[in-house]
Formats: C-alpha cells, sequence, structure tokens
C-alpha cells in the first residue's frame, strides 16, 4: 500500500507539473498574436540556403506585423527568430524544449519559454498560429508536420494556411504519401491539398496578406 501512495503520488505531482506548463505557456502564446510559426532542421548553419531564407522570412513577417514563434533552438528556427529580430517590429518567440543536446536557446527571441514536455510545446506553436511555415528538417520537422496534417484531417485545428519551403526536398515525401497512402485509401486526396508547396518567401508572405 505504501509503494502504491509514492506511485500515486508521482502521478499527481506530474499530472500537476503538466498543468502549469499547459497554463503558463498558454498565457503566452495568446498573447502573441498575430503569429506564424516557423518549423525546421535545428542542424542548418548560417550558410545553408534555408536558414538564409527562413532569416528573410522572418523579416518580412515581421515587416508585416506577425509575430514570429519557432521551437527556440539553431538552424531554421534561430534563423526566423534572427529575421523577425533584426526587422524588431513584432515579437521573436521561442518555445524551447528542455533536451540533454539541445540546451541553449537561440538569442534572437525577445520572448520565450521553456517546456519539458512536447505535447505542451506542440500545443503552443499549432493552435495559435495563423500560419505555419515548415522548412526542410529531420524525424522532428516530420512529426510536428504529420501531426499538423492529422489535426486538420481530423478539424481539431481551425487555420488552413500551411506552407511548406523548399519543393526539391518536400516533393519526393508527399509523392511517396501519394504512391503508398493514397493508393491503397487510407487517406483521401484532400488530404495533400491542405499545404502550399513553395520556394518563394513573397508567395507565403501574398497568401498570408489575401487569407
Amino acid at each position: 500500500m505504501k509503494n502504491m501512495s509514492i506511485t500515486k503520488n508521482d502521478k499527481k505531482v506530474k499530472i500537476d507539473k503538466v498543468i502549469l506548463e499547459f497554463e503558463q505557456g498558454y498565457e503566452i502564446a495568446r498573447s502573441v498574436s498575430p503569429a506564424v510559426t516557423v518549423l525546421g532542421s535545428a542542424r542548418f548553419k548560417s550558410k545553408n540556403k534555408y536558414y538564409k531564407k527562413a532569416r528573410e522570412l522572418g523579416f518580412k513577417l515581421s515587416d508585416i506585423g506577425y509575430n514570429v514563434v519557432t521551437g527556440g533552438g539553431g538552424g531554421i528556427m534561430e534563423a526566423a527568430n534572427r529575421g523577425a529580430f533584426e526587422c524588431g517590429k513584432t515579437k521573436s518567440v521561442g518555445f524551447k524544449i528542455i533536451l540533454p543536446h539541445e540546451k541553449h536557446l537561440n538569442p534572437y527571441t525577445t520572448l520565450h519559454f521553456d517546456f519539458k514536455y512536447f505535447y505542451s510545446r506542440k500545443y503552443m506553436l499549432f493552435n495559435f498560429a495563423d500560419a505555419i511555415v515548415v522548412f526542410p528538417g529531420g524525424f522532428g520537422t516530420l512529426d510536428e508536420l504529420l501531426e499538423i496534417l492529422m489535426l486538420l484531417q481530423t478539424e481539431k485545428l481551425n487555420f488552413i494556411r500551411i506552407f511548406l519551403f523548399g519543393v526539391k526536398f518536400w516533393t519526393p515525401i508527399f509523392e511517396s504519401f501519394r504512391l503508398s497512402l493514397l493508393s491503397n485509401d487510407v487517406i483521401h486526396k484532400t488530404d495533400l491539398e491542405r499545404f502550399r508547396l513553395t520556394d518563394s518567401n513573397d508567395y507565403i508572405i501574398k497568401h498570408i496578406k489575401k487569407d
């Protein structure tokens, strides 16, 4: 009975921590509006073409009045925050996940919050954004993108502005979805029409403003 009591107490402590993280993150996320969330690899360096484009996009988004929200890490996240920071017209937000190998927040945020739990962090990244731009990335980026598509499919996410930056990178991935998932009728063709594929920041800005 004693061990069971300790286990129940441990569970309650964790639940309380999750609730507190949601409450604190929620207050910050809802205060950052309008906002565009930018996702992508943490591994790209400043000379990488996608880093340069994400930095440019962050600047342009801030220039037209959008707060720029990222996961607060390096690579694409740093680039988008950097662009918004350099423009300086809106907030540059970092929702950082606490990981052993990713300890440092990039230096270009004007507002940030550290998350312990991925699910609460994802909620804040996705649910308060007016649009999401996904640059090339690895498993983490793909995990985020697939969750976004699933939330849109199940109508748990209300916005429809999803931009995938990098035609050459994303085309074979979504072609594999068409050949495997769509051909076996496990998704509908409209599920592959929920995003806009582009290599142009001007295209993204145009459609964010128009929509």
